[in-house]
């Protein structure tokens, strides 16, 4: 490993704990969504398409596994095996465009600080939406809506933590790797049970 592949972790690293630190600085979500956090690290306001992966985990993968919800990092919840995203709000409380690209069902895991890893099934859903008003050097908070592909919102699950998870992204980073262009590139989106994506896009 070369010192500036070292020096390029360290940083998104960084970053990363800063990102964390105001996804939880940010109230939760209602029942039935999803609060996506998007950053603007620019020095003038900006409006653009966002667009993000998104894991609704669907249960465990290993349902042999008996774990402790309070040693995980992040509150998990988990949805329907039909649901997706049906709707985006803004932090105005008023409905932005959004797009569904795509969706797979794959296998997640989510650190505990106690255990290793917990694995589970989620349905990661692609999607983008347009952001308006990105405040300098700022970030707006956007809840996406989950439901069924009919278009009937899912309310939160009995048992689950009330803070409902948020979802974070650094440039475009995947769970794949890192792909990501220079922060002031464009904004970021940041959550807490998952990672996500987000691109510039001209409208």
């Amino acid at each position: 490993m070369t010192r500036f592949t070292r020096a390029r972790q360290v940083a998104d690293a960084v970053v990363e704990n800063a990102l964390d630190a105001i996804a939880d600085s940010v109230r939760p979500a209602p029942p039935g969504a999803i609060r996506a956090v998007v950053v603007n690290p620019d020095a003038s306001e900006r409006a653009q398409v966002v667009e993000a992966c998104i894991d609704l985990a669907v249960d465990s993968a290993e349902p042999w596994r008996l774990v402790d919800a309070q040693a995980l990092d992040r509150p998990v919840v988990f949805w329907p095996r039909e649901a997706t995203i049906t709707g985006v709000v803004g932090p105005d409380g008023q409905r932005v465009a959004f797009e569904m690209l795509g969706e797979e069902q794959l296998v997640s895991h989510v650190m505990s600080r106690h255990e290793t890893s917990w694995a589970l099934n989620v349905r990661r859903v692609r999607v983008l939406w347009w952001a308006p008003s990105l405040p300098t050097c700022g970030y707006a908070a956007f809840d996406l809506e989950v439901g069924t592909p009919i278009g009937t919102r899912i309310g939160t699950p009995e048992g689950v933590p009330q803070k409902t998870p948020t979802y974070v992204g650094r440039g475009a980073r995947s769970s794949g790797g890192v792909t990501s262009p220079r922060p002031s590139d464009r904004p970021t989106t940041r959550g807490s049970a998952s990672r996500s994506t987000t691109t510039e896009r001209s409208m």
